[in-house]
């Protein structure tokens, strides 16, 4: 879910603007402030990640959910050498975090498992085309980024026959004083000691290199760099002699013979048993006396991919994982030690975690974030008497609301849940779906239409033949109680409605924030009578302040600020409003 959304220099916002995201978000302020502002940036992007067919399309500004022009129209003061970034902070699934994920991260990081993504564009003056600028990782309290990626010129891509239609990321900063650092290595430091110490215990037993040495578990280090140096001269006396077999050279006085003899005799298998053991050695000399700083160029070379390609303007995974100047298998080798990874001696193909894979999993996230987003404007679809099904099926009554009669027509279980919310609004009306039915198949066709059924007369009538306002919170509704764990965003949706109905959207949004439903709202509104059925909520115990985010949008010279007023346990507002905003008596405050 969104924790927080930061905006810099779009519209009238110069910036960077932060905005506390809560289950319910609610945003005031005086017309022309910039609270659609808002809500337009993250239609934009919305936008961009559904509609825009060219995966080198950095952002789509005109398009069905909103049109803004160009970079020039919707870039602050229109100034387009300034560049527009947006930041998201979110907080992650813990049961989707995969078991490598809590390798890299900081053991407090697991309590609250929040990333922060930030995604920078400019205007090329040279090709008149938004391009991206940058990508930046945040992670924990630490306001600098941990790790930055930019794009590469479009002759510079490292694989041209991988991929000549996403842009290219080149990792182009690290952050070494991040904090991330020096919490992974104070955790893992025991770890990598006691890890290559089981390898090597490993290899003795494997190999029976113990059965002659006494006291090999404290040794095993000197008496594997003897062996290492018996092995090379045996190999080195087969090859000046021409042999292939050790049973040849029995006139080596070594240690280390009656091992092999017992053992192996062919060349081949002894030089295999040597690369063995100088790969332990050298991982055993790469630990000892191993520093924060050592670790962080491990980490930097073995953990963090040098490149990633971006499919619009979000990060996707490159074939090229890893530096082009470290193998795989000594990437491997070293992960192996970080980590209770099954024995090298065993060795198979495994990716270890990389850094990268946080940028990756934010980037995912993200962009679920926005893909599943649902939003719905401040004018609806006037209601129309007959309705013909179009064969949708989908679970978005749309921006107007103009999907909702075909959603009503084939739920029939929503349908009796949108009736109970009508009881609690004390509407005094139920609705219903008018079936007709084909006079030459004498079956159900697929016209129908919405009725509303007098509670008092029992009389059908119309949508189009009672009050505007019914119609026009109907989508707000169903598109509530339709969804499930999903961001919603809404424009007015008190308009056209009576101020005890607009208190009542309130207790709606109070139940759909719930964890069997997990919906977040964000909401542009003039509401007063919302905002105190809220408020009435959180003195009955029923929500809780830090439920409720309450931004009010105000103009300056320097651009458009958000101003977060805070709530207090008793639904009180601890910071004031700003005058003349709500002039009106709080009278429910009290009831």
């Amino acid at each position: 879910m969104l924790r927080e959304y930061q905006l810099t220099n779009f519209k009238a916002f110069a910036g960077p603007e932060k905005l506390p995201i809560r289950p319910i978000t609610l945003i005031y302020g005086p017309n022309s402030s910039g609270k659609s502002s808002v809500l337009q940036s993250l239609l934009l992007l919305k936008q961009t990640l559904q509609e825009a067919e060219d995966p080198d399309t950095v952002l789509l500004p005109k398009g069905n959910l909103v049109n803004l022009g160009s970079y020039r129209e919707f870039v602050h003061r229109h100034d387009v050498s300034q560049s527009f970034s947006f930041k998201v902070k979110l907080e992650l699934d813990k049961l989707e975090l995969q078991e490598d994920f809590w390798k890299i991260v900081p053991k407090d990081f697991e309590l609250a498992p929040i990333l922060e993504l930030q995604v920078t564009f400019a205007y090329d003056k040279e090709t008149s085309k938004v391009v991206l600028s940058s990508i930046e990782l945040f992670m924990g309290d630490d306001p600098s980024s941990l790790i930055c990626y930019r794009p590469l010129e479009q002759n510079s891509r490292p694989d041209e026959s991988e991929s000549t239609q996403k842009t290219t990321l080149k990792r182009e900063q690290i952050n070494y004083d991040h904090q991330l650092w020096g919490r992974w290595y104070g955790r893992k430091l025991r770890m990598m000691k006691y890890n290559i110490s089981q390898e090597g215990q490993r290899i003795f037993q494997k190999y029976k290199l113990h059965e002659h040495q006494k006291g090999w578990q404290k040794k095993w280090p000197y008496i594997l760099y003897d062996i290492e140096q018996g092995l090379r001269k045996i190999i080195e006396e087969a090859e000046k002699e021409g042999i292939d077999n050790i049973k040849g050279i029995k006139k080596l006085e070594l240690k280390v013979y009656g091992y092999l003899e017992a053992n192996i005799t062919n060349i081949k298998e002894v030089k295999a048993r040597l690369s063995l053991i100088k790969s332990l050695i050298r991982l055993g000399e790469h630990f000892k006396d191993y520093s924060l700083d050592k670790a962080k160029e491990d980490l930097s070379k073995y953990w963090i991919d040098s490149y990633l390609y971006c499919r619009l303007f979000l990060p996707v995974r490159s074939n090229d994982q890893y530096n082009k100047d470290f193998p795989p298998s000594e990437v491997w080798k070293l992960s192996n030690f970080y980590e209770l990874f099954p024995s090298f001696l065993s060795y198979k193909p495994k990716n270890p975690p990389i850094i990268s894979d946080l940028i990756i999993l934010a980037s995912k996230a993200c962009r679920s974030l926005f893909e599943e987003m649902t939003y719905i404007g401040p004018l609806r679809e006037y209601p129309e008497r007959i309705y013909t099904f179009s064969g949708n099926t989908g679970r978005q009554v749309g921006k107007s609301g103009k999907m909702l009669p075909d959603i009503l027509f084939k739920n029939s279980e929503l349908l009796q849940q949108v009736n109970d919310q009508l009881g609690r609004f004390d509407l005094g009306y139920e609705f219903k779906v008018a079936e007709f039915i084909n006079a030459e198949t004498d079956e159900i066709s697929d016209i129908f239409a919405l009725q509303l059924v007098d509670e008092y007369t029992g009389v059908n009538v119309s949508l189009q033949d009672v009050g505007f306002g019914i119609s026009q919170v109907l989508p707000i509704i169903v598109q509530s109680m339709l969804s499930r764990n999903t961001t919603l965003l809404f424009e007015q949706p008190e308009i056209h409605i009576h101020p005890r109905l607009q208190a009542e959207l309130g207790s709606l949004l109070a139940e759909c924030i719930k964890p069997r439903i997990n919906n977040q709202f964000i909401i542009e509104t003039h509401s007063e009578h919302l905002m105190l059925r809220l408020q009435k909520l959180i003195r009955k115990g029923e929500l809780k302040p830090e439920d409720i985010s309450v931004i009010y949008v105000d103009r300056g010279a320097e651009g458009s600020k958000c101003l977060s007023l805070r709530l207090d346990e008793d639904g009180d507002f601890i910071d004031e409003w700003p005058d003349g905003f709500f002039e009106e008596d709080f009278n429910e405050m009290f009831g």
